[in-house]
């Protein structure tokens, strides 16, 4: 294992340690809205200090159960689809309510850390995501990233490089942002003190 995946396991470690993505549902639950801005900047600002370089990075993306996948090969209008098969996803169509139409992630030399992605969690509904995700560059197929867990298809497509730069400005892509009551600062700090 290389060091830079040894520090990203040591990230997630703490980030479930401190209680990062319990702050991160609640956030979900009470606004509708992911923190995926907050998290990648707070990721990206832990991983530098750790010397590890990464950029923050923007797709489309999509999660589904396996009832849901089968449907979409088969091209079955949404609206056939029957109430077990789910899917949601976040793309320029679907904007939410701070006008977010991207999921953001950061992305290293050696694969791609999504620390929101939690916010795709629906166990009610037979979707299963873990707290965080990293996928190596070795698992990337033409663009996309598909990673199936547990009858549960994550999918980042369409990596959008304007988006990318947009989401440098994007609220909450700060240190003074705010992750639930705590400012993305005082989140790098605790994930920090963690780790060490």
């Amino acid at each position: 294992m290389s060091y830079t995946q040894e520090m990203i396991e040591s990230l997630i470690d703490a980030c479930i340690e401190v209680g990062f993505f319990d702050a991160q549902k609640e956030v979900l639950q009470a606004s509708g809205n992911g923190a995926c801005v907050n998290a990648t900047y707070i990721g990206l600002e832990v991983l530098r200090r750790l010397g590890i370089e990464g950029s923050p990075s923007a797709w489309d993306a999509m999660v589904m159960n396996e009832e849901a996948r089968l449907l979409m090969m088969e091209q079955v209008p949404v609206d056939e689809w029957p109430d077990t098969a789910w899917s949601l996803g976040v793309n320029a169509k679907t904007k939410d309510a701070n006008g977010v139409g991207f999921h953001a992630v950061i992305q290293t030399r050696e694969g791609i850390v999504d620390l929101s992605s939690v916010q795709f969690d629906r166990p009610h509904k037979n979707i299963n995501v873990p707290m965080a995700m990293f996928v190596s560059t070795k698992d990337f197929s033409g663009g996309e990233i598909h990673v199936e867990q547990h009858g549960t298809h994550y999918v980042l497509y369409n990596k959008r490089g304007r988006t990318s730069a947009a989401l440098r400005t994007a609220n909450g892509f700060s240190s003074d942002g705010k992750l639930g009551h705590t400012t993305n600062l005082d989140w790098i700090n605790t994930i920090l003190r963690e780790i060490e």
